[in-house]
């Protein structure tokens, strides 16, 4: 039921009236869904009804851009190698994910962009934080290893400025940790997008990384001051996955204990994951 209610508010928008489901509309929506989820930008469910209801209903492509902001914001997929071009299906040979259209107005209801009325209550840090987000695009929260396992580190304000995702590294010194992520933050700040499964050169000397998508089941665990920030979850997340000395990864054949103990697996999901000091706070 909620989806014909949308569908129907999307028609409405566009002046079509009442849209009966059709099993395009639902492929449509499945293939975009996949290729944000890929790319490490999942949108809101009902965004996506309503953007892909105006392509099926009738509208011409850029009329369903421009008279919603919603399917504004949805046909943002677009994004060299998330997936094969799907093709508008009222124009021939216009792929989806190279229209130049969204133009920064996807959702964000961070404190910077909504005014929730607790300015008052904000703490230091948190105001830090804001201030940082101004000035640099972006802030590094920082949370050292104590008795209860290793550190990790993660950034607040990449959605809000770039629209890309938040990036988090785990179990390395915090110097290190902080100059990682300031390193793929100034990165997407000059142009270098952040995508799943990326292998990046430009992080830490002499080794690459590779970004993985985190599982939403591990953002309140480790991301809260990020979810503060937002106002919301699930914010896409990317973590930074080092290697061994020898290059390899914590999921390849004789990779370095330390490589497996002091990261997690954020890729699986949390009941998959193997119970240790990652889970406890679950």
């Amino acid at each position: 039921m909620a989806h014909e209610h949308e569908r129907s508010r999307a028609a409405g928008v566009l002046a079509f009236g009442y849209v009966p489901h059709k099993p395009d509309v639902s492929r449509t929506w499945g293939r975009l869904a996949a290729a944000a989820q890929l790319r490490g930008r999942p949108r809101p469910m009902n965004d996506m009804w309503i953007a892909v209801t105006c392509i099926a209903c009738g509208a011409s492509w850029h009329d369903a851009v421009h008279r919603t902001a919603i399917a504004n914001r949805c046909m943002s997929y677009g994004a060299a190698g998330a997936c094969s071009p799907l093709p508008c299906p009222l124009h021939a040979g216009t792929a989806l994910y190279d229209l130049d259209v969204n133009q920064g107005e996807s959702l964000c209801l961070c404190t910077l962009c909504r005014d929730y009325g607790d300015t008052e209550e904000r703490s230091p840090a948190d105001l830090t934080t804001i201030e940082h987000v101004q000035q640099h695009g972006w802030s590094v929260m920082m949370v050292p290893a104590d008795d209860q396992g290793p550190g990790w580190a993660y950034t607040i304000g990449l959605w809000h400025s770039y629209r890309m995702p938040e990036v988090a590294i785990f179990g390395l010194e915090m110097a290190m940790s902080h100059e990682c992520l300031n390193n793929l933050g100034a990165a997407t700040r000059d142009g270098t997008p952040l995508e799943v499964e990326q292998a990046r050169a430009d992080v830490i000397e002499r080794y690459a990384v590779q970004l993985k998508l985190v599982s939403q089941g591990w953002h309140r665990a480790f991301f809260g001051q990020t979810i503060d920030f937002y106002r919301r979850t699930p914010i896409p997340f990317l973590q930074v996955v080092w290697p061994d000395r020898h290059g390899r990864f914590p999921w390849e054949p004789h990779s370095d204990e330390q490589v497996r103990t002091f990261q997690p697996q954020l890729w699986q999901s949390p009941k998959d994951h193997p119970v240790g000091v990652w889970t406890q706070d679950l």
